[in-house]
């Protein structure tokens, strides 16, 4: 997608997330998920949140 960053952190503690979305440039900039990383990860909304559970399990 033309316009979207990823940002990978490894070894992170993340306290809040906030996922913006639901895609890159004019599709995006919007809140899709935010709280801990595992409220993230239980959106079904969020794409970051499908990484967070795979990192997660």
């Amino acid at each position: 997608m033309r316009g979207a960053r990823v940002h990978h952190l490894e070894d992170v503690d993340v306290t809040v997330a906030v996922d913006l979305g639901p895609g890159g440039g004019v599709n995006g900039g919007r809140i899709v998920a935010t709280g801990t990383a595992e409220q993230v990860a239980e959106n079904p909304d969020s794409v970051t949140g499908r990484y967070l559970r795979a990192a997660m399990s």
